[in-house]
């Protein structure tokens, strides 16, 4: 459209009269500039356009990923409803490979417990620490075993397996980023 007006202005024919000549140019620069004006705002609006439909991706791809991680936390939660579950890390590790897109072991789930301060190594074995048994977690059975040592095996309660479901989802894969480094 503005190239047909731009076409317009050009073919406009040049009066003789002065006065008629001024208005004319002063109406030809009015359209130039009006149909620059109107090119910017075309420009624009597509620019806003194209804003519009990357945002709108955007928030399709973000409730996408929630309604994966509440399927996810719908899965972690019928597996948790028994409040008297204990799960050992292993079988924590496996209910996580079932309910999030991450493959994780025994190893691996531990590993990620220490870089997250959850666990420490105490005497070779890995413990969570009290902060996390006091807000009920896990549970840590200490028994005597041969030679008078003591064995100590670590349960994960459900509550213990909704918090580390949730930590899981939101910092794995940065964990996984620093590792690789």
């Amino acid at each position: 459209m503005t190239t047909e007006i731009a076409a317009a202005v050009n073919k406009i024919e040049v009066p003789q009269n002065y006065e008629i000549a001024k208005v004319v140019l002063w109406a030809t620069e009015t359209i130039k500039k009006q149909t620059e004006l109107l090119a910017q705002r075309d420009i624009r609006i597509k620019d806003l356009e194209i804003k519009n439909e990357e945002k709108t991706k955007l928030i399709e791809e973000k409730n996408k990923k929630i309604a994966i991680q509440e399927k996810d936390l719908e899965f972690v939660h019928d597996i948790t409803k028994d409040k008297e579950t204990l799960m050992s890390i292993d079988e924590t590790a496996k209910l996580l490979n079932g309910s999030t897109r991450h493959q994780i072991g025994q190893r691996k789930l531990i590993s990620f417990l220490i870089h997250q301060r959850i666990f420490t190594r105490q005497s070779g074995y890995n413990v969570p620490y009290q902060r996390y048994i006091n807000e009920g977690y896990f549970k840590v059975s200490a028994r005597r075993i041969r030679g008078g040592k003591m064995s100590f095996t670590t349960k994960v309660t459900p509550k213990g397996t909704k918090y580390i479901h949730r930590l899981v989802a939101r910092d794995y894969d940065k964990y996984m980023d620093m590792k690789s480094l």
